[in-house]
């Protein structure tokens, strides 16, 4: 469906502001939904050659996309999770999968795929999904290393990647480990023996392993976390730890590779990073910090010409290290280092990586091996 660029920003215009959120998704997103559902229950093993599909998924798509670029967002992801799609066998996602990663832009532009459309999968359905791609990748890192024994007149080959450390060191030896592993031993299965102990991994040592480590990971005496949020449960990475990129990157290598092997952790990181990790515009919904949030919506909103009487706000940065709490002023070039009215929206509204210190540079460590 090419539906020129101003055609599509009217429609969506239409879509986001004439109904509530509730109203959004009962009467825009749902009836498509249905409507999709019935095609795919009703098209068995064809269900690639129903021709209504790509008009229903398009449409969705815009929605989807116009939520998606809403600040806050209109609806929750889980509105457009199809029951039939999620349904649908896995070895019938894995082929369509296999074809779209195949299918060059051409292709792509000209058939229709069903993993160009992830929107509709449950959460459950792209974890079954994920693990069995990652099975096959196993399967093919292994079987690269197959070679012939004359000895025993077979081939051999080792279906695992063996993590053998001592309990004591483990961090200084996983991340050792892992800068020597070559890819290909990183995408066999992992297999965790801790020295000295005689337990066999069937999967429980390796949840172990990762338990532990990401622990020491996150422990803010690291230097790498500063606690915040409510009770001091999130994690969000210390401004002032720029010399521990190895470490940044160890953290995403084992989120990683603990996803990869199907091991479940529970990282305590705010909103905002797993938003990064997707490429989704950050708003001010997404501050730890409500209180804050709320200040600068009412700045935002603020209609009058007087900001620095009314406010009284500076351009102050605060960073909480290990052990202190310190506050670092900015003038961004202005003559005045209070907060003006002509200054407001585009500092809250287009902030600088470069504010943040070295935060820009330490998430994008940790996102390029998450």
């Amino acid at each position: 469906m090419s539906l020129p660029f101003e055609g599509y920003r009217h429609f969506i215009a239409w879509a986001t502001c004439l109904y509530s959120p509730d109203q959004y998704s009962s009467i825009l997103i749902r009836p498509l939904l249905c409507h999709l559902d019935v095609i795919l229950g009703a098209s068995g093993s064809d269900w690639r050659f129903r021709h209504q599909l790509p008009v229903i998924i398009s449409v969705l798509k815009w929605f989807h996309e116009a939520s998606e670029q809403s600040v806050p967002q209109i609806v929750a992801p889980e509105a457009f999770y199809s029951e039939a799609v999620s349904d649908l066998s896995t070895e019938a996602l894995y082929e369509d999968l296999s074809r779209w990663k195949e299918a060059n832009t051409l292709q792509r532009s000209q058939q229709f795929f069903l993993s160009a459309h992830p929107f509709l999968l449950s959460a459950a359905g792209k974890r079954n999904l994920l693990q069995v791609e990652n099975q096959l990748q196993m399967v093919q890192a292994a079987t690269a290393t197959l070679s012939y024994d004359a000895q025993q007149r077979g081939f051999v080959f080792d279906p695992y990647w063996v993590l053998a450390i001592d309990r004591k060191h483990m961090l200084q030896q996983t991340l050792q480990k892992i800068d020597k592993a070559a890819p290909g031993e990183l995408r066999k299965q992992l297999k965790v023996v801790f020295k000295g102990e005689d337990g066999v991994d069937a999967g429980g040592v390796t949840k172990e392993f990762f338990q532990l480590l990401v622990a020491q990971l996150f422990d803010v005496s690291t230097g790498m976390w500063v606690d915040m949020g409510p009770n001091n449960t999130l994690h969000w990475f210390n401004p002032s730890c720029a010399w521990n990129h190895d470490g940044f990157h160890l953290v995403g290598t084992l989120l990683g590779l603990a996803l990869y092997n199907g091991v479940l952790l529970e990282v305590d990181f705010p909103v905002a990073v797993w938003r990064k990790l997707l490429r989704q515009p950050l708003g001010l919904e997404d501050m730890v910090d409500k209180e804050t949030s709320r200040g600068l919506q009412q700045l935002l909103d603020y209609d009058g010409n007087d900001v620095e009487d009314i406010f009284c706000l500076m351009f102050e940065q605060t960073q909480r290290a290990i052990k202190k709490v310190t506050k670092e002023a900015h003038t961004r070039g202005l003559s005045l280092i209070y907060f003006s009215t002509a200054a407001r929206k585009r500092e809250i509204c287009w902030p600088d990586a470069s504010d943040l210190n070295n935060n820009g540079r330490l998430t994008s460590a940790f996102c390029e091996r998450a």
